[in-house]
């Protein structure tokens, strides 16, 4: 279960990689930017659902 996150850092670190361009083209700060986020915002939200993943299943094998 835990591995689909990584399969969506996967899917847009090549959509990222895909949108740049050799030296000669420009890239532009809000495209830069606009990468920066989309990278954040993928990496936080697999670290928070890793965390919950790992919570869950903590409270899964918790014997009172």
């Amino acid at each position: 279960m835990s591995g689909i996150i990584a399969v969506y850092a996967l899917v847009i670190a090549v959509l990222i990689a895909g949108d740049m361009a050799p030296p000669p083209e420009s890239y532009s700060l809000f495209t830069g930017f606009m990468h920066l986020a989309a990278g954040l915002s993928v990496g936080l939200s697999g670290l928070a659902a890793g965390y919950a993943i790992g919570i869950v299943g903590d409270m899964g094998v918790f014997t009172a």
